[in-house]
């Protein structure tokens, strides 16, 4: 494997796993914000 085929394989490891923790990271503020609607829907 030459260090360019190498360099490609990280970057696109690296930004795969980016994604996924961002996404996580938004999934959790979508709960929160959910959760703050309904507290102020119920206020």
């Amino acid at each position: 494997m030459s260090k360019e085929e190498f360099e490609q394989k990280w970057a696109k490891k690296s930004l795969k796993e980016t994604l996924s923790a961002v996404e996580e990271h938004v999934g959790k503020l979508n709960g929160s914000i959910e959760d703050v609607k309904e507290a102020f829907t119920q206020g």
